[in-house]
């Protein structure tokens, strides 16, 4: 969830805060009733700093139980085994969950994302 995605967040908002039930980041289509679309700001830890259409900001704060959906990726194949890998990289109780960097600054050195500086020391924008 990088500045400038647009997230569709169901949840219950009291005072400014969406507590999200659901996040569905780069939504495609329609917006569901009920449904806030936001823009992202910035992450900082499981809160997502958002803004509305008109500039108002509101923050977004995710639990171990929010639900997340990216439109973009492709659906699992049908054939082959799969690894659930969530003791590793779940960003609350994971053992590397300092280090996954979806909901936090970090970048994700879990998944290979070394950030800004790795690229400007290599040449590459």
């Amino acid at each position: 969830m990088n500045p400038g995605y647009t997230l569709w967040v169901s949840g219950e908002e009291k005072d400014g805060v969406i507590q999200a039930t659901n996040i569905v980041t780069r939504p495609t289509g329609q917006r569901p009733d009920g449904v806030s679309e936001l823009r992202v700001l910035r992450v900082k830890g499981a809160d997502i700093e958002t803004e509305r259409a008109g500039g108002d900001k509101v923050f977004v704060r995710t639990t171990a139980d929010t639900v997340f959906e990216n439109l973009e990726t492709s659906p699992r194949p049908a054939e082959g085994s799969w690894l659930n890998i969530g003791f590793l990289f779940n960003p609350y109780r994971g053992l590397l969950k300092n280090w996954v960097g979806y909901h936090g600054v970090q970048r994700g050195v879990a998944r290979m994302d070394w950030g800004v500086s790795w690229k400007l020391a290599n040449g590459s924008r």
